[in-house]
């Protein structure tokens, strides 16, 4: 009765959130961050944002998990104008859906951003910003296969008013791969919104995202099992309303997993809800002035057929104030005190300092992040991955020094240092051919990048960036698996008339990929080419990855990388 009763009230707060606030977005301006404008994004000449944070320096990602300097996937948040894309209970972030070219502008907040993001900002939180679509309708169709025999279709449509808007992604995949990779079949729903502005200036609106797929993954551990099959959904229902000072979102979220394995008699069925609102409001205090502040709750829902069903309540309130205290300083602060039922308390302070100093500028943040494990962690369970219930609450202790020196438009230079003291820290160990999830005593991650951004012609630009990193076991002084030391990355890109050439590379120096540092993975070489034509609205492209086709790894029984020609059609209206 208490569950239910939990339940209920979480339930009824959610739904009274929608008439108050959103979580500060990228439009709440903030220095210390590393801010990409429209003009210096259309340089990378990407084609998927995926593609495009790609090339941003320290910045990495991989399916459904997005990387700031060689932190955990689960420990950066994704926010797209405003809303929130990184799933609370799985902690992975899928940009499918999401073209380069509507994007105005990125802001990288690295190593920072609990106090006023919350959860899984231990590696950081990049903001993005759309383009405001023009009046009437629009959109773009996109179709490509490749060698690697798979195939996607997308469209996006926008119909924009004076006071009102609508649209949305609808995205077909298919993989019909050769032996040994994975097939599967999927479709998704990305940012289907309704918004309207009244006469008053309030604003409110309404997104769903939704994804269906059919898959064939590794059956017996390590091994493809062609009777072996998986079903996976998921959804995020999100309302928001803005009010002058005052702004809210109500969101409804979820993942499910249906994993079957016939040949042994396996069958993991597996779901999680998260029902959750958030309260923000910029109060005028006295002697104090404009100080934004919030409150979140979310309710856990986790249900399968290996175990009860369980109910996790949690509640966060947050304040951050900055402060311009000189032409060439200013001062942040932030903090967030949580509770958890299932982990306890936890508080994360933030404090960041700023030397705005001409061309150059200096940073230096130190701060506090409690993160919880994925519900997707400690419950989720097949022949190859088992969960791990009793995993604890990990405690991030971050300091980011950081400088930026712009001496002429055709030149940039950025560079940090960071270092994070991390206790209990969720990890990803494999033991012989089983993947799980573990609390390491303390984990230290260190390192340094530096990045030059050069375009000494009006058609061509080089973006070049180095990563040092070191992420060990302080207790065993065994490296943590998958974490190169040396990662150097570069895109060039050269535009003349209707042609375009991009070629991006990366090389990164050997990790080992396995907890107990016997399994090493090789120093590795991944280079792209993509040549492009433009012909009005319509935009063909030829693209090949890895062309120098090495081989450095084999996960799962599967293939790592191989060369894949793609080719492909874009059209907009």
């Amino acid at each position: 009765m208490r569950k239910v009763s939990e339940a209920t009230c979480i339930f009824l707060i959610s739904l009274i959130l929608i008439l108050h606030s959103l979580p500060l977005s990228a439009q709440d301006k903030q220095k210390g961050r590393e801010v990409f404008t429209k003009k210096e994004l259309e340089g990378f000449n990407a084609r998927t944002l995926s593609e495009l944070l790609n090339a941003l320096p320290g910045v990495s990602v991989e399916v459904g998990k997005v990387f700031i300097q060689g932190s955990s996937g689960k420990d950066v948040v994704v926010i797209i104008d405003g809303r929130r894309i990184t799933d609370p209970s799985v902690k992975t972030t899928n940009l499918s859906g999401y073209w380069a070219e509507e994007i105005e502008k990125i802001e990288i907040i690295k190593g920072a951003g609990a106090a006023i993001y919350g959860d899984d900002t231990a590696g950081g939180v990049i903001l993005i910003t759309t383009r405001k679509e023009k009046r009437g309708i629009s959109g773009t169709w996109e179709a490509f296969t490749d060698t690697y025999q798979r195939s996607q279709i997308r469209t996006k449509i926008v119909q924009k008013k004076i006071s009102s808007a609508i649209g949305g992604t609808l995205q077909f995949t298919y993989y019909d791969q050769p032996k040994g990779y994975v097939d599967l079949w999927a479709i998704r729903i990305k940012n289907l919104f309704l918004e309207k502005k009244s006469d008053a200036g309030n604003k409110w609106a309404i997104n769903l995202d939704a994804f269906y797929c059919e898959s064939q993954p590794p059956g017996l551990t390590y091994a493809p099992t062609p009777n072996a099959d998986a079903k996976g959904y998921d959804w995020n229902l999100t309302a928001s309303f803005e009010k002058g000072a005052l702004k809210s979102q109500t969101y409804y979220t979820g993942y499910g997993d249906d994993y079957k394995n016939p040949d042994i008699n396996f069958r993991h069925q597996y779901l999680s809800q998260v029902l959750g609102g958030t309260i923000n409001y910029s109060l005028e205090l006295p002697w104090v002035g404009k100080t934004p502040i919030g409150v979140t709750f979310e309710h856990y829902i986790i249900t399968s057929n290996n175990f009860d069903t369980k109910h996790e309540p949690q509640g966060h309130l947050f304040v951050a104030k900055e402060w311009g205290l000189t032409q060439w300083f200013s001062l942040a602060t932030g903090f967030r005190l949580s509770y958890y039922t299932a982990f306890g308390l936890g508080y994360n302070p933030e404090i960041t300092l700023n030397f705005p100093l001409g061309k150059w500028a200096l940073r230096a943040s130190i701060c506090q992040s409690h993160n919880t494990p994925s519900i997707h962690s400690r419950f989720y369970s097949s022949t190859y991955e088992k969960g791990n219930p009793d995993l604890k609450m990990e405690r991030v202790n971050n300091l980011v020094f950081g400088l930026t020196f712009n001496p002429l438009k055709e030149l940039s230079l950025s560079a940090s240092g960071f270092y994070s003291h991390i206790d209990d820290a969720v990890t990803q160990t494999r033991y012989g051919e089983i993947t799980t999830y573990e609390n390491l005593a303390t984990i230290s991650r260190k390192g340094a990048e530096i990045s030059l951004n050069i375009k000494p012609l009006s058609i061509f630009n080089v973006n070049l960036s180095y990563l040092y990193l070191m992420v060990k076991d302080k207790q065993t002084q065994l490296y943590v698996i998958q974490k190169p030391k040396h990662t150097f990355k570069y895109t060039l890109n050269l535009k003349w008339k209707s042609f375009g050439l991009m070629h991006r590379g990366e090389w990164s120096s050997f990790y080992f990929s396995d907890s107990a540092n016997t399994i090493k993975i090789p120093a590795r070489y991944i280079g792209d080419i993509r040549l492009t034509y433009q012909l009005r609205e319509c935009l063909a492209y030829i693209e090949i990855t890895n062309f120098l086709n090495k081989h450095y790894e084999i996960f799962r029984g599967l293939p790592g990388h191989e060369r894949i020609f793609r080719f492909g059609l874009q059209w907009k209206f």
